[in-house]
């Protein structure tokens, strides 16, 4: 028997840890859910048990081969069973067709279905891609969960290898699977798997090089920093990848912004700058890096560039309320720390211009 829910009432479909959770994030990320998304649920009847580990898999319009072969890869595992959540973001006919098909033959096997495919959206209560990430978590029957790319491909005893794993090392927390790069013809390209073999410590944590910039460029003679990541036009993509086929930059998962530009999930850059950030608070040997304290002679100022308030909040501690309360705090710090002007910038007045810009 198949039930069916929508974003009215499918809280009658939320794990426990959900319903009993008192955090004011879960509550936030349920409320988003319902908001910005218009979806039915059909879940079949089924149990949980504690080697249970499930699978959410978001399906766009892309190669119906690659969605095939790892559906059914999933779907064919070979010592445990695997939940499955498809979540058929606004699909095609010809990709939902293949995805009901699925549905319908599988047994531990949930369905979301959008009525269109609304990502990406940046903004983080209304992106689409992560409510869905969010609504398959917190609908999951499993111990353990594992977001499944449609166009990846994993190993006949995948789940059995994952669960035990947990099993064996009550203390581990995630676990990483190790990423092939296989073509058409199943085989495997080992340069491409090499480059793919990311160590994310490695890859944002290396305080060493922070500190020996700062042993040649001294705080003190620094007058801001901006901070960022990596975007560029889609076409620039192509490119790097046909010129530098060893390089990695592009091989996370990133998304197209409203600007036009590609660039890094809001999750990957979160933790990307939390690294640096750490990694800059601990060479400059400060507890704060926002650019809202008073400035000090061995602290350059510090921003964000093309990042939104949230960001600046969940990195920095606090944000500036716009473009021309930042240019006053670049003013002040400079006459502050370097003592280029007899007076210090009148604030009034650049708070005037934060009142007309928000009034245009």
């Amino acid at each position: 028997m198949i039930k069916t829910f929508d974003n009215n009432n499918f809280f009658q479909t939320l794990r426990k840890e959900v319903l009993t959770n008192n955090s004011e994030l879960i509550e936030k990320r349920v409320t988003n859910i319902r908001k910005n998304l218009k979806f039915k649920i059909y879940t079949k009847n089924y149990d949980a048990n504690d080697d249970l580990l499930t699978l959410i898999i978001v399906i766009s319009d892309m190669n119906t081969n690659f969605i095939e072969k790892s559906l059914s890869c999933a779907t064919k595992q070979s010592l445990i069973l695997p939940e499955i959540i498809f979540i058929n973001h606004g699909c095609n006919q010809k990709i939902t067709n293949i995805i009901n098909r699925y549905f319908k033959n599988y047994p531990l096997a949930t369905l979301i279905k959008l009525e269109r495919n609304i990502y990406p959206i940046l903004d983080d209560e209304k992106n689409s891609l992560i409510n869905l990430w969010n609504l398959g978590l917190f609908i999951s029957k499993g111990n353990y969960v594992y977001q499944l790319s449609p166009d990846d491909s994993i190993s006949k005893k995948y789940t059995f290898f994952i669960t035990n794993h947990f099993k064996s090392n009550n203390k581990c927390t995630s676990v990483m699977p190790r990423v092939l790069s296989i073509d058409e013809n199943n085989k495997v390209n080992k340069v491409k798997s090499k480059n793919y073999k990311l160590d994310f410590n490695d890859y944002f944590t290396n305080f060493e090089l922070i500190e020996k910039i700062f042993s040649i460029a001294k705080p003190e003679n620094i007058a801001w920093i901006s901070v960022g990541s990596l975007r560029f036009n889609p076409e620039m993509k192509k490119k790097m990848e046909q010129n530098f086929p060893k390089q990695t930059l592009t091989l996370e998962e990133m998304i197209l912004g409203d600007d036009g530009k590609v660039r890094y999930i809001k999750p990957l850059r979160l933790s990307l700058y939390s690294h640096i950030i750490d990694a800059l608070k601990k060479a400059l040997n400060v507890s704060s890096l926002s650019p809202l304290q008073q400035p000090k002679k061995n602290l350059p100022l510090f921003y964000f560039c093309m990042e939104r308030p949230d960001i600046w909040r969940k990195t920095l501690g606090e944000t500036p309320n716009g473009i021309p309360h930042l240019d006053y705090l670049f003013a002040r710090s400079i006459t502050k720390r370097f003592d280029m002007f007899p007076d210090l910038p009148e604030q009034k007045s650049y708070l005037y211009e934060v009142l007309e810009e928000n009034r245009r």
